[in-house]
């Protein structure tokens, strides 16, 4: 549909307010933190130049926008076009942020709404997995973090096998924070790895949800 950055850019007008609002933030002698613009439901590399050109004709936006910065510029990676085009993708920002529920049911072409189909917009599905595992890939070797949104990033059982395809950062809702912090602390690395290893090889979400929980 028509949403994300698609909407934004046929109203270019409200994306350049956004953008130029939080670029004056991130000159703001009074804040201290590091303002990180995160552009949603990316699928073509076009979007991500129309929004870089535009923020470079924001004043401040060079200033802020290096190393030791307060201005970071991430990427949705919610469409599986985005994460099949990761490696071209990573270089252009700083940061990925996954995002598996919109992945899940893009790839599985499965609404997540519709009763009927719901149920195959699983993200353990290894066809899924191997989309988080590229943009992962991607990420390691452009050297930016690669952090994962969505049910999936609250499941404590889950963060191992996150953590094995390249995950680096998790956003989960405040609930869940204490047992994800738990299954970070309780995760070898090493074993990790081979747990994903494993699931990328595996043929069924069923046969996914096995390896995590095995009986």
């Amino acid at each position: 549909g028509v949403r994300g950055i698609r909407l934004l850019l046929k109203h270019p007008t409200l994306l350049r307010d956004q953008l130029q609002a939080l670029v004056a933030l991130s000159l703001e002698s009074s804040f201290s933190g590091v303002v990180r613009i995160l552009v949603p439901m990316v699928s073509k590399i076009v979007e991500v130049y129309r929004v870089l050109e535009m923020l470079d004709d924001i004043p401040g936006y060079q200033a802020q926008h290096r190393p030791g910065g307060r201005l970071q510029i991430g990427l949705m990676i919610e469409v599986p076009a985005a994460a099949l085009l990761a490696d071209r993708l990573a270089p252009l920002v700083d940061f990925f942020s996954i995002g598996t529920n919109d992945l899940a049911q893009y790839t599985m072409a499965a609404d997540r709404v519709n009763s009927a189909v719901a149920s195959l917009a699983s993200p353990l599905d290894p066809a899924v997995l191997r989309l988080i595992a590229m943009t992962c890939q991607a990420g390691q070797m452009a050297e930016i973090p690669v952090s994962i949104c969505g049910e999936m990033a609250g499941d404590p059982s889950i963060f191992p096998l996150l953590f094995g395809l390249g995950v680096t950062e998790v956003s989960v809702v405040a609930p869940a924070v204490p047992l994800v912090k738990e299954a970070v602390r309780q995760t070898n690395g090493d074993a990790a790895r081979r747990l994903a290893e494993r699931a990328l090889q595996a043929s069924r979400a069923q046969d996914v949800h096995r390896l995590l929980h095995p009986e």
